[in-house]
């Protein structure tokens, strides 16, 4: 951080918890989580109202000193132990895909977020199919015990009982060797297939004036893009820096 931690706010104004927080990580970073759990604790420990969604720090004022230590303890134990918490069951995507992750032999990159400055879109994103946003995802992980690569990008969709299952139009997984990016749901109708190739077979050729009819997925990191798009049943892919 460049400035204190009394500053930003104004000379002598209320800090909130929340304006710590925001100015500490990435609102993608997992240790988010632990930190807003602190933040939980801080305000039980004070007896805060429930509801109350700020602290008032007055310059002056010895009743709220041991509340304002707790805080500054906690969250100093959190940001000097990262690899603990990037490495101690936080999860960097949501449950639901982890479990599938593991169903399918692959792991969360519980790491994926460290040595990443600047932002950085997370290694999963929902809505990739037409419909809701939550019927359908796609997502990074690490493949447990593969020869062919050492990542996979898995896209799944929620069948008619509300569970997310592979997806049928295209191969539901996507072996990869470079490094993951962060995801998105890629959705202009004018791009085309100009400079894709298919990832079963990059000899074969691809009519490049054909234009996208659905959502493709894009990784990008660091200027580095691939765009990935499911055509007749099998996957293409352009890569970009």
């Amino acid at each position: 951080m460049q400035r204190a931690m009394g500053e930003g706010k104004g000379e002598g104004g209320p800090m909130t918890v929340s304006w710590i927080l925001s100015r500490v990580l990435s609102p993608h970073h997992p240790h988010v989580l632990a930190l807003r759990e602190a933040k939980q604790v801080a305000l039980r420990s004070a007896r805060v109202p429930c509801g109350a969604t700020h602290i008032s720090l007055p310059r002056h004022g010895k009743g709220d000193r041991p509340m304002l230590l707790r805080l500054i303890l906690v969250l100093s134990i959190l940001l000097a132990t990262p690899y603990a918490y990037g490495q101690g069951g936080v999860n960097v995507m949501p449950t639901e895909l982890v479990e599938i992750a593991k169903r399918n032999g692959c792991v969360q990159l519980s790491d994926f977020f460290d040595g990443r400055p600047g932002p950085v879109n997370p290694p999963y994103a929902y809505g990739y199919w037409a419909g809701h946003a939550e019927d359908s995802a796609v997502f990074w992980c690490k493949n447990v015990e593969s020869e062919v690569a050492p990542y996979s990008l898995i896209v799944v969709m929620r069948d008619s009982e509300h569970e997310l299952t592979n997806l049928a139009e295209c191969p539901h997984r996507i072996f990869w060797g470079n490094p993951p990016g962060g995801l998105s749901i890629y959705k202009n109708r004018q791009t085309t297939l100009d400079g894709f190739i298919y990832l079963s077979d990059p000899r074969r050729k691809v009519n490049e004036k054909t234009k996208m009819t659905h959502n493709a997925i894009r990784s990008y990191y660091d200027g580095v893009a691939e765009l990935f798009y499911c055509h007749k049943g099998k996957w293409l892919v352009r890569q970009s820096d």
